[in-house]
């Protein structure tokens, strides 16, 4: 049911030329869903087919090598490629389906090398810790530092605009200083958090349970990244991000750390399925030692 459907919306899209049998076998994946757009509610996702622009990429139709699918207005969709899942949308507004396994093979096969060096520990889910804040609550554990995000100077590259700070043992309270101004973010009970990042750089300092972790912020370049890196051009698509911020925690300087981890959080918000994957185990009480100051090169 679902083959005829698919072909029969494709022949409503494309040249009846193009819907033949031998051009149907060429597709390498689907539109699967539509996703809710981002604060837009005309926001859609469309697609390039060809010299065909503005067709309306609406599950579930076929897709091709070559086609191009972009998101406007905040539009989301998410798309099943070779079996894997792409999500198009304002963190990744532009598409071109492969024409080749040869990349996502490739990605696969690193990103699957990179997290189990890691994360050698099946994830689990985020522990919530003790606030302290009534006699029935044990008082809360000292935090220390993570081995993902050890304490002192990190890079951030120009235009981020949050940092994604994790911790071990204990909730925190997150003290933001830029200019003489200064933010705190709770932790709500877990040991991680978000906060804004001023264009200046920040220092950052995450107190719980009587200790106090220290990180100074400062504007870098470019992030270093694997080799493939310097040919893909300004763009990343988001599985190229996830497994450049992979590599920055496992072989990359201590300096990016932090631009790697808030990757990860931004990948796991935009609702990334390996994205979602690496940000939980990083978060996840247990798992970062594995992979650190173990011959990381």
């Amino acid at each position: 049911m679902w083959k005829l459907l698919s072909a029969a919306l494709l022949a409503l899209t494309v040249p009846a030329t193009e819907a033949s049998a031998q051009r149907l076998l060429a597709a390498v994946g689907r539109v699967e869903r539509l996703l809710p757009a981002a604060g837009n509610a005309q926001g859609r996702v469309t697609l390039q087919r060809g010299a065909r622009k503005g067709l309306t990429a609406a599950p579930p139709i076929l897709l091709f090598p070559g086609d191009v699918l972009r998101s406007e207005k905040g539009g989301r969709a998410r798309l099943r490629i070779r079996g894997r899942a792409v999500t198009v949308g304002p963190q990744m507004p532009s598409y071109t389906v492969p024409d080749s396994a040869s990349v996502f093979d490739q990605l696969d096969e690193q990103f699957a090398q990179l997290y189990h060096a890691i994360f050698a520990a099946d994830k689990g889910d985020p522990p919530q810790f003790p606030l302290g804040r009534s006699k029935d609550e044990p008082p809360p554990a000292p935090i220390r530092a993570d081995p993902l995000l050890p304490e002192g100077r990190q890079l951030m590259p120009p235009g981020a605009t949050r940092a994604a700070v994790i911790w071990r043992d204990g909730a925190a309270n997150v003290l933001v200083t830029s200019a003489g101004r200064q933010v705190t973010i709770p932790s709500d009970g877990f040991s991680f958090a978000q906060v804004p990042l001023p264009d200046a750089g920040a220092r950052i300092e995450a107190t719980g349970g009587g200790r106090t972790l220290r990180w100074t912020v400062e504007r870098g370049g470019a992030p270093p990244g694997p080799a493939w890196q310097a040919g893909a051009g300004p763009g990343l698509s988001a599985r190229q991000r996830l497994v450049r911020a992979l590599w920055l925690l496992r072989v990359g300087p201590d300096e990016w750390y932090l631009f790697a981890l808030t990757e990860l959080a931004d990948l796991n918000l935009a609702r990334d399925v390996l994205g979602e994957e690496a940000w939980t185990a990083a978060i996840t009480v247990g798992l970062g030692d594995s992979g650190r100051g173990q011959d990381r090169r």
